[in-house]
């Protein structure tokens, strides 16, 4: 959560802080906590391998990240999808 809170703040967001902590409380009172499992992979930027393991443990519809390019195209069913890409596949 700290890591979406930092990057929720970043100025070319330009969200409130009133927004990034409502998208935040969100996250926790909604969203399934989920113990990560260490997957024997490397990645461009070792700070993303949490966030993989999480998705990929808990079975997430798909990994939502700016930086797609720190991930593979898909990983153990999970699919790696930019914000775009998933408002798309959330939309189909």
């Amino acid at each position: 959560m700290l890591e979406y809170r930092e990057v929720l703040a970043r100025p070319r967001f330009s969200f409130s802080a009133e927004s990034v902590a409502a998208i935040i409380e969100l996250l926790e009172e909604t969203g399934e906590r989920t113990a990560a499992a260490p997957l024997d992979v490397e990645l461009r930027d070792p700070d993303d391998l949490p966030f993989l393991e999480v998705a990929v443990r808990g079975k997430a519809d798909a990994l939502v990240t700016g930086n797609t390019r720190h991930f593979p195209a898909e990983y153990s069913g999970v699919p790696i999808l930019s914000p775009a890409a998933f408002l798309a596949f959330l939309m189909s």
